[in-house]
């Protein structure tokens, strides 16, 4: 990618949505943020030159199959051309302040806190669903994100998940099927 069309990027802040960096985006949303067509960034990773995306193994398969990206992952790469470092802890403790200046970052872990936000914002989008008040979150930042929350891919537990990564390290796991090594099995591979 041109170094020009990224400082594009990176100089028009409103190119990036103002969404919490964990979320996980498909491939469209993604080539959307960064200017370029799906196609730009699918070849970019079958190159390896693009930012990494979320192995497939670690959701469930939806229609159409869609690559999904983590957002702070996307933008990390893009300011990495410029020599910047944006850690996702840093993108974590940027947006909460940025978006909720009384949440207290330092008192719990960073993984707690992004599970009780999507708790939250769970509880409070399926309130607005029924047309109730929400509890926690402003109505109109709940049907901004709700956009980009409902094409988030639903993940495969990790239970079932790292059956999986051991069947498909025995080379017993077909594509898109999926397997379930007991732990026996996956403890004599």
């Amino acid at each position: 990618m041109k170094k020009s069309a990224l400082a594009n990027i990176i100089s028009n802040p409103r190119r990036w949505p103002g969404i919490p960096p964990w979320w996980p985006l498909p491939s469209p949303q993604i080539a959307a943020v960064l200017g370029v067509t799906p196609g730009t960034l699918h070849e970019w990773r079958a190159l390896g030159k693009g930012p990494s995306a979320i192995p497939t193994i670690l959701y469930k398969p939806t229609r159409g199959d869609p690559t999904y990206y983590h957002f702070a992952i996307v933008r990390k790469w893009a300011l990495a051309h410029f020599g910047l470092t944006y850690t996702l802890e840093d993108q974590i403790v940027d947006f909460m302040i940025d978006y909720f200046p009384n949440w207290h970052i330092a008192q719990f872990p960073l993984y707690d806190q992004i599970e009780h936000f999507d708790k939250l914002f769970r509880r409070d989008r399926n309130l607005v669903r029924l047309g109730r008040e929400p509890e926690n979150f402003d109505e109109k930042r709940i049907l901004e994100w709700n956009d980009y929350f409902s094409k988030q891919p639903r993940f495969v537990p990790a239970e079932r998940r790292n059956y999986e990564i051991g069947a498909a390290l025995l080379g017993e796991l077909p594509k898109g099927h999926l397997n379930l090594l007991t732990p026996k099995q996956l403890a004599a591979a």
